[in-house]
């Protein structure tokens, strides 16, 4: 079977070709895109698609739409051959289905001529550093293995063991050990057209080889697997991200002269562009409506799951998801960017410490190895001094314990895309909530049915309700249709949303009405037997919904939030812990929050805020204390943003929140929070062991060799030693378990005055 799509541009500069991120024209363009299959198997298919040949950016970016394909298990591209393989699952997917998605991929890449997603870049080249760690891996694998047979059997070559390559091998690891040696070594060689980095690695790789060093080549291997087993970790938390995301997550429709629609990523939009939001897509900026009506849910706006009508001329805010209807809007407002700028190795404090130790120790051992050569006038003893004094290995303990710690967390099902900051989450002083969402599940159960007529039981009310809501998107009505068992949607034949009010529907010949007391008495309904009931259960914080059959009132069904699995246990576990200064930070009114905060045992509220108001409290907050924020929609972005350390669930989370928090966890259970934090404190604390370990091992042995106890060949063992030991402490890491989480007994807990005159805080 083969699929032809064709493709024909005109000459005329559109908006598309302004946004474009790949460059480029389209004028005068004509594509044609051929796919078919070349075998088909059960749950295997094998495409041809010509536009792929040898084109490896779009390659790239068809392989990664792949792997986000619900099902798809395996992908794999040749660009030589121009085919697709596919391995899916069949109780997912079927290969058509992927075949389509296929099709409108290549479509969209190539009518846009945009190459070079940003959106997948990291994703790319964490391929290709996982690709090139895997091929070191292999490679040092293979030499030491290689070394061990040939020195078991035949011995080492005399060259090996020839003083003058000693001599060469041990000042190329002085100078790359030493920092201060290095900052000389840079300024010498600053004139050399080539990386002088690369150049010192390549002679010790060399030199490592030339001598037969089935040690050094160990320490290779070493790093190399863990290095390889972070970013394996690290693809594969990109992949499972991207999946969990919308095909278009960042992207807008934009609509050009000709009212064409081009996918154009949201930040480089304009303010007066207009674009296209179709159903099920989230409202990319601040737009007012141009054309067209949709029914929408602002959950990820305001964090209320408030269902309303939009028509031509309203105003649609970020955040806010289209449950039905299409509309062709104006941007009036550039969405604020929320990605912060991560935190970089450097400026850690414990590598703070090792640069100081290394850069105390430089001076002190170049002083010590001068004296002996002085007092014994043996230069390879003075070398040894050297050697054994070399602190690189704390270096080499800080790098494999953080390669470590990222690919611990993958193991326990987190992502932290910022691991650099592992020290913010040790001084956590302040957490914050959102509510709606993360502490409680954004939907609700019924938690009582009183009814007032014995003509339909509670279930066969429910099967009418379930039925009717079987189009909307409410938590209401989401609520609803969990609740009953086996409806029949068969007997629905007209169902209508009424925004802020209910649902009036037609179910086997019935006229049925679910909503609020509003709705009824709109419909003339008599609600005097339910009237003091619904004011009751409004009073007690519940959320009841009336519901009539054929103009006649027949119960009301009484919904509550439903507190998410697991939130209790971590606030309890926070607080033992001794991370008591806990806060809940929302926009619901303030006697739900206080209802809900109540029955988690939070003592600190704000709530009624407003995207602006989080905002402010986060800053006001970090003057005093480190805070993390966990949060879920629009309106957290940007105190999540603010926040030291923010966290989002990926199974609840918005796309623009999922792809700008810090961290991300896939498990869905809250106490995963408790398991990071735990996972970050003994992971930080074994780091800190091999360090230390490292620097006394240099001490220790560095004050030995200045008696002579070490030839310059043993003092170059014990140098590469020093290495295998914080290596194989640190694996210590990986097989960690949360267990129980402690926090800093002496860490100050102070409360945090009223803040914003709009943000109530009880």
């Amino acid at each position: 079977m083969v699929s032809i799509l064709t493709l024909v541009s005109t000459s005329q500069e559109t908006p598309a070709s302004k946004h474009s991120v790949g460059g480029g024209s389209m004028s005068h363009l004509q594509v044609v895109i051929i796919l078919y299959e070349l075998h088909v198997l059960p749950g295997r298919v094998r495409f041809k698609a010509n536009s792929i040949y040898k084109d490896r950016a779009l390659a790239k970016y068809i392989s990664v739409y792949i792997d986000n394909l619900y099902g798809v298990n395996y992908s794999k591209i040749n660009i030589n051959t121009a085919t697709i393989l596919v391995i899916y699952d069949e109780k997912k997917s079927d290969y058509n289905l992927i075949k389509s998605n296929i099709k409108k991929a290549l479509l969209s890449i190539l009518k846009n001529e945009r190459r070079d997603l940003k959106n997948y870049d990291k994703y790319f080249e964490t391929i290709e550093k996982r690709d090139k760690a895997k091929l070191k891996l292999i490679s040092f694998g293979v030499a030491y293995i290689s070394f061990k047979i040939k020195q078991n059997f035949h011995g080492n070559f005399s060259f090996s063991t020839n003083i003058k390559v000693l001599e060469a091998a041990s000042v190329v690891t002085i100078i790359g050990g030493y920092p201060l040696l290095k900052t000389f070594y840079k300024k010498f060689t600053k004139h050399i057209p080539t990386d002088t980095d690369i150049l010192l690695k390549l002679t010790a790789l060399g030199l490592i080889i030339m001598r037969e060093n089935s040690k050094g080549m160990f320490v290779l291997f070493l790093k190399s697997l863990s290095e390889y087993i972070k970013l394996s970790a690290e693809v594969n938390c990109i992949r499972q991200l991207g999946q969990s995301t919308r095909k278009n997550a960042g992207m807008a429709w934009l609509i050009d002269n000709s009212n064409k629609e081009f996918l154009v990523p949201v930040e480089t939009l304009n303010i007066g562009d207009n674009i296209h939001v179709h159903t099920g897509e989230m409202i990319p900026s601040e737009t007012i409506i141009e054309d067209g009506n949709c029914t929408v849910n602002t959950l990820y706006y305001n964090g209320q799951p408030v269902v309303s009508q939009l028509k031509k001329g309203s105003t649609a805010h970020e955040g806010i998801t289209l449950l039905s209807g299409n509309i062709k809007a104006k941007v009036l407002e550039i969405p604020k960017p929320s990605m912060k700028p991560k935190d970089i190795l450097e400026n850690m404090t414990i590598s703070k410490k090792i640069r100081r130790y290394q850069n105390n120790v430089a001076p002190i051992s170049i002083g010590v190895a001068a004296l002996n050569y002085i007092l014994t006038g043996d230069m390879l003893n003075a070398l040894s001094i050297l050697l054994v004094l070399c602190p690189a290995a704390s270096t080499t303990a800080l790098n494999s314990g953080m390669r470590n710690y990222f690919s611990l967390l993958h193991k326990h099902k987190i992502y932290y895309k910022n691991p650099n900051s592992l020290e913010k989450v040790i001084n956590i002083g302040s957490i914050v909530f959102d509510k709606t969402g993360t502490l409680t599940e954004g939907i609700m159960r019924i938690k009582e049915a009183k009814l007032y007529t014995d003509f339909y039981s509670k279930d066969e009310l429910l099967k009418m309700c379930a039925a009717s809501e079987l189009d909307n998107y409410h938590p209401i009505s989401i609520s609803l249709q969990k609740e009953a068992k086996n409806y029949d949607i068969s007997k629905v034949t007209n169902s209508t949303l009424i925004p802020s009010s209910g649902i009036e529907a037609s179910f086997d010949n019935h006229n049925i009405l679910i909503g609020n007391i509003k709705l009824m008495k709109a419909k003339n309904i008599n609600i005097k037997i339910a009237e003091m009931d619904y004011y009751n259960f409004e009073k007690n914080l519940y959320t009841p919904i009336l519901v009539s059959v054929d103009g006649k009132l027949c119960a009301v069904l009484v919904l509550e939030d439903i507190i998410r699995d697991g939130s209790m246990n971590l606030i309890k576990g926070l607080k033992t812990s001794g991370l008591d200064d806990i806060y809940l930070l929302t926009g619901d009114v303030d006697e739900k929050a206080n209802n809900t905060a109540k029955s988690l045992g939070i003592n600190n509220v704000y709530s009624e805020c407003t995207a602006l108001d989080k905002e402010t409290v986060i800053n006001h907050m970090k003057r005093k204390k480190t805070v993390m924020m966990i949060g879920d929609g629009v309106n957290d972005s940007q105190a999540m943003k603010a926040a030291d350390i923010s966290i989002s669930f990926c199974s609840s989370a918005c796309d623009k929140v999922k792809l700008h928090s810090d961290c991300i966890v896939f498990d869905d259970n809250m106490e995963s929070l408790a398991d990071f934090i735990s996972l970050s404190k003994k992971s930080y604390k074994l780091m800190k062991q091999s360090i230390a370990v490292s620097e006394l091992y240099n001490i220790f042995l560095g004050t030995m060799a200045f008696f002579g106890y070490f030839d310059a060949f043993t003092a170059k063992s014990l140098n590469t030693i020093n290495s295998i030991i914080v290596l194989t402490m640190n694996e210590r890491i990986k097989f960690k378990s949360p267990g129980s989480f402690k926090f800093n007994d002496n860490y100050h807990f102070s409360k945090i005055n009223q803040l914003n005159n709009n943000c109530k805080h009880q």
